[in-house]
């Protein structure tokens, strides 16, 4: 008789990636995004694309996190957003940081 215990192996491979490769998370500022329309469009299409595992979108930042294999570039995620009629950078991690937010002054960021 089989054994009804799922084997926990695929669950492992999704935390580490496909054959190994290492997950990162990056993040993109995306134009002209602006409902929640827009939202599940690009999450659709991001989601189609090889090596993406997961994606965040935040209408109200005009951002966008995608989780993905270490091998993906930032082209792979631009490309089919800029298809949709969407501005795509990748977000700055220093300039969305704590300094930015407060104008950069008691945060070392070089205000007055």
């Amino acid at each position: 008789m089989a054994d009804p215990t799922p084997d926990p192996i695929p669950d492992t491979q999704d935390q580490i990636g496909v054959g190994g490769t290492a997950l990162r998370t990056s993040r993109y500022r995306v134009s002209g995004m602006d409902c929640g329309s827009c939202a599940a469009k690009i999450e659709t299409a991001l989601r189609r694309v090889p090596g993406v595992r997961e994606v965040r979108v935040s209408v109200p930042a005009g951002t966008v996190a995608v989780s993905h294999d270490d091998t993906l570039g930032a082209d792979a995620v631009v490309r089919p957003l800029a298809a949709l009629g969407y501005g795509a950078t990748p977000a700055d991690p220093v300039a969305d940081g704590p300094a930015a937010a407060c104008g950069g002054g008691c945060c070392g960021g070089g205000g007055p």
